[in-house]
């Protein structure tokens, strides 16, 4: 007897910035796409993590980074044959809800499904449900960025509770759960301990594919019980081929700041990446393939030579065997840049900031917040 299967092509972060938006307008935009769209357009659901709104309007928000891109990149994005997009991540609302809203509209004009954010929470926990061959398929996605609330607008959050209770309830009505999560250290190429715990938790709640972004850089993939885990899939779409927005990108994470950063200049790993190739059967992974590919300096996606395709592949195994055959001794590190990454996060932040953050702020935060606010405070009397 055999059984129906369901194809999964699944990408990483998508981020039309300024700078590739003056390189390639959205009218040439299928140039893009062109050397990989037969990857990704010959799969029943292909999605990728789209970073920045498609919008021209909005306010944007007092940050570090912002990226808005033209409307017209939806149709780009049919074009390349993703008909499913994430939008729970960190520069969704760039914008503001403005530029979220018309990044939905335009994807819907385009029939592009798309998950992870709306205007309150049951619009952003919405999964996208499927039925392709008698098989039904939710994909969800969640982030740390921009929780939304029962009023207003925001991403679905990645609080682990509500993930995992989340997760297995959609899990009761379908057959096969993808999960996107937009999480994670940037320039590391491994998971932190506690990225490891969020994402095994998510599989053992139900999630067949675990699908991780935000890194910047490709982690590493495992097979944990019965689900495929990618901890990061890398950027498919940035800028970072230019060696300045690379150096001003660096210097703004806690891995520059603490001297700990493993990244020169030269470096390309934030240019290099996967395409998953993945089929279900059977409510299981029957099989998956990781597909190599770059980001020229024309910020074109094409696929690896056979080389670097073969250098790439080793590096994503020995990373890989880390997971399951961790060294400990990288793990403290690794969390010690988590726990400065928190404290130069909310060191960026004004005293009325931080007092509307911690309403946010989960109960294992606390022991890095109290001391923040303890010298913000004696600061502000002073």
């Amino acid at each position: 007897m055999t059984h129906e299967s369901v194809t999964l092509t699944a990408v990483g972060d998508i981020i039309i910035t300024p700078q590739v938006e003056k390189t390639i307008s959205p009218e040439a935009g299928d140039r893009i796409f062109e050397k990989v769209r037969p990857l990704l357009a010959d799969s029943d659901i292909t999605v990728g993590n789209l970073e920045c709104p498609l919008s021209a309007r909005g306010t944007p928000e007092d940050k570090e980074f912002t990226y808005r891109a033209s409307p017209e990149w939806a149709g780009v994005l049919r074009n390349a044959g993703f008909n499913v997009l994430c939008l729970a991540n960190n520069h969704i609302f760039d914008y503001g809800p403005l530029g979220m809203q018309d990044t939905v509209r335009r994807l819907e004009q385009e029939r592009i499904s798309h998950v992870g954010a709306g205007s309150n929470l049951h619009e952003a926990s919405k999964p996208m449900i499927r039925e392709i061959r008698g098989i039904k398929v939710a994909l969800l996605a969640f982030t740390y960025s921009h929780p939304a609330k029962k009023s207003s607008s925001g991403c679905c959050p990645d609080d682990p509770d509500f993930m995992i209770n989340h997760i297995k309830t959609v899990r009761q009505a379908v057959d096969v759960v993808i999960v996107s999560i937009h999480d994670g250290l940037e320039y590391i190429d491994y998971p932190s301990r506690e990225t490891m715990r969020l994402f095994r938790s998510v599989a053992d709640a139900g999630a067949n594919v675990v699908l991780g972004h935000h890194p910047h850089v490709v982690q590493g993939v495992e097979t944990y019980k019965n689900s495929l885990i990618c901890y990061s899939l890398g950027n498919f779409v940035s800028d970072y081929t230019d060696p300045n927005v690379r150096n001003e990108s660096y210097e703004k994470t806690a891995l520059s700041y603490f001297g700990a950063s493993p990244l020169e200049i030269d470096d390309l790993r934030t240019t290099e990446s996967f395409i998953l190739q993945c089929r279900l059967a059977g409510g299981r992974i029957a099989d998956y393939s990781l597909r190599p590919v770059k980001i020229t300096v024309q910020f074109v996606v094409v696929e690896m030579e056979e080389e670097e395709k073969a250098k790439f592949l080793d590096r994503v195994q020995e990373i890989s065997k880390w997971i399951t055959e961790p060294d400990e001794q990288i793990l403290d590190e690794i969390d010690t840049i988590a726990r400065k990454s928190m404290m130069l996060n909310l060191k960026r932040l004004g005293l009325k900031d931080v007092m509307f953050r911690a309403l946010e702020i989960r109960p294992r935060h606390l022991k890095f917040l109290l001391p923040f606010l303890k010298a913000k405070l004696a600061k502000e009397v002073g």
